[in-house]
């Protein structure tokens, strides 16, 4: 399953894609705030996830079933640790089980299975991913990389009104933290390809 850095999905270099793939994450964050994410975060969360992932699938359009399937797999796996790293930065060990569960799926298949699918298991790879070092393996050119951390970085600010006093229903565990989670990741998506875009513009040269 592993794959070299130059094997990733077209979804690293064609533009219109990763926007068209940021903005149906933040159609779906929106979707679930009107399918009641508020008054009923686990039957939301437990119904988007179908769409989660058929929206993962599409996007990777490039990639076989095979490696679809396995990536999938593969990040199906690693639900417990997510878990776990969940219920270590502060949420309810002894209850809200389901929420999560959830949580940890919805991080999963929004930040790592993208990942998976495009970069596979590599060793090196994950190093280098996990260490920050962008430009041992190419990950400074590939927009999934940066979506995938302006997803963490969106939940772990989305975890922050939780902690507040301020009794509304909106804040409640996990509200907040899957709204933050989607928006970063959606953002960061339409936002790399449109800065890549003005970065690669030619400087226009002064005549003497």
């Amino acid at each position: 399953m592993a794959r070299s850095k130059h094997n990733g999905s077209k979804m690293n270099s064609d533009p219109l894609m990763s926007v068209a793939n940021g903005v149906f994450v933040l159609l779906l964050s929106y979707g679930m705030f009107l399918y009641g994410l508020i008054s009923s975060p686990v039957n939301t969360l437990l119904a988007f996830l179908v769409p989660l992932l058929a929206s993962q699938y599409a996007f990777a359009y490039d990639k076989n079933a095979a490696e679809l399937v396995s990536s999938t797999v593969f990040s199906t796996v690693l639900l417990p640790v997510f878990a776990l790293m969940i219920v270590l930065l502060g949420a309810p060990v002894t209850a809200l089980y389901s929420e999560t569960l959830l949580t940890a799926c919805h991080i999963s298949y929004l930040v790592l299975l993208p990942l998976i699918i495009n970069y596979g298991v590599d060793p090196k790879i994950w190093k280098a991913y996990l260490q920050l070092d962008l430009q041992a393996t190419g990950l400074s050119t590939h927009w999934q990389y940066y979506s995938s951390v302006g997803g963490v970085v969106g939940a772990y600010i989305g975890a922050v009104p939780i902690s507040f006093d301020w009794d509304r229903d909106w804040q409640r565990y996990p509200i907040t933290i899957i709204t933050g989670m989607y928006i970063g990741y959606g953002l960061t998506k339409i936002l790399c390809p449109i800065e890549a875009l003005f970065r690669a513009k030619p400087k226009s040269v002064k005549k003497h």
